[in-house]
């Protein structure tokens, strides 16, 4: 008797090499966070506050090169990936109402999956982030307080 099924070999991939490693930042910023935002943090288990005040810290920004959509999209939407540099730091005051995100959080690396730029999981791949994405990256990346 047969029946309807094929065996198959399917390959196993139990290792995986990053494409490029960075480290955790002090943490990231955010001013004039979307809800849609916010719900997708929070859904994480991202811990995030709003300033009530403002904060002087030194910062990194992301300047944007080069905006690429892949033509074919992927589980239904039109990916963003973003191509550029980090500018140098600078020491900026964040305003009160920023949103701060810590970057020592049990969740610190998701929080760097949705937050970095170049990451294939980024709130800007997914959308979140494309309308306030022009020349440089809405997100900053804290690197300490002076």
């Amino acid at each position: 008797m047969k029946s309807g099924f094929t065996t198959e070999t399917m390959p196993v991939v139990r290792r995986f090499r990053a494409r490029q490693q960075i480290a955790l930042p002090f943490g990231w910023a955010l001013a004039d966070a979307e809800a849609a935002v916010l719900d997708a943090l929070q859904l994480q288990g991202i811990v995030f506050e709003k300033l009530a005040e403002p904060r002087r810290v030194v910062v990194q920004q992301f300047a944007v090169t080069n905006k690429r959509k892949p033509k074919r999209p992927y589980q239904g939407h039109q990916e963003l990936q973003l191509s550029g540099t980090w500018q140098p730091e600078a020491t900026i005051e964040l305003p009160a109402g920023t949103t701060w995100i810590p970057g020592r959080q049990p969740r610190a690396r998701v929080a760097a999956q949705l937050l970095e730029p170049q990451s294939e999981d980024s709130l800007s791949t997914w959308n979140y982030l494309e309308a306030r994405t022009t020349d440089t990256y809405p997100v900053l990346r804290v690197l300490r307080q002076p």
